[in-house]
């Protein structure tokens, strides 16, 4: 997606996956801008990208709500720049995919960074494939055919490890965008979540505040036929959610 005198925007999700297909994006695309978005925003915040250049939009689903008006805004984007738009939520009802501008790739069941290392891939090393095992695992992706292939080549152990570095240090960050902006390029570097001590604090101090969360869910928890729930919990709702269906033995939790 080179260009003379054309930016290339990324705009991606804020979560594991978003961080780790937009890492991914940029590795392919050096010098682009990284945004982050949301599917409610999404329509709002395509106005950073300016008339002839290109565009790259990683795990961002189309809310109903706007999306007209999303589909406007690229189809003037792309009718001076490139589009590649990159998701794995299912769409909204009645939208065919071929109405998407650009370049739409989107399949359901794999996460975005599996999509983005697909559609990328002849322009990364072969190494960066752990950045999208990081980011599929963050997804609860990681066990699809071509996701196992690609842990094959690591020790699985070890990009757990990185993966809940990762994982756990965003929960920290929280709507930290300069810091997200910042892990998005060192990622892009191929460098590990666990090189940045920081970062790596950051995920300690947020796996305590879990394990504090755990034991209230433990205390609190009620049910509801086949639902658990705990209400005005704090911390993660859902982690809040999982130790509330766990503690319960039910099938469903909520938090």
């Amino acid at each position: 997606m080179e260009g003379q005198d054309m930016a290339t925007w990324i705009l991606t999700h804020g979560d594991a996956d978003g961080v780790c297909s937009g890492a991914l994006a940029l590795a392919a695309n050096p010098n682009s801008h990284v945004y982050f978005t949301h599917p409610a925003g999404l329509a709002e915040d395509l106005n950073v990208v300016e008339p002839g250049d290109n565009l790259i939009v990683c795990d961002i689903s189309f809310s109903e709500n706007t999306l007209d008006e999303v589909l406007e805004k690229l189809r003037h984007v792309a009718d001076r720049g490139q589009v590649i738009y990159i998701d794995h939520h299912p769409l909204p009802e009645g939208l065919n995919p071929r109405e998407v501008p650009g370049k739409f790739v989107h399949r359901v069941g794999v996460c975005a960074s599996e999509l983005a290392y697909q559609v990328f891939g002849d322009r990364l090393p072969r190494d960066m494939s752990r950045i999208a095992i990081y980011g599929a695992i963050g997804d609860y992706a990681d066990d699809t055919p071509y996701i196992r292939r690609l842990v094959q080549d690591w020790d699985k152990r070890v990009l757990y490890f990185e993966t809940g570095v990762l994982i756990q240090a965003l929960d920290a960050i929280g709507r930290n965008y300069e810091r997200k902006r910042g892990l998005v390029w060192m990622l892009s570097e191929n460098t590990p979540p666990s090189a940045d001590e920081e970062l790596v604090e950051l995920a300690l101090e947020q796996t305590r505040r879990d394990e504090e969360l755990r034991l209230r869910v433990k205390e609190a928890v009620k049910t509801l036929g086949p639902i658990a729930y705990v209400l005005d919990i704090g911390g993660s709702q859902s982690k809040a959610a999982i130790y509330a269906r766990a503690y319960a033995g039910k099938p469903v939790g909520l938090a």
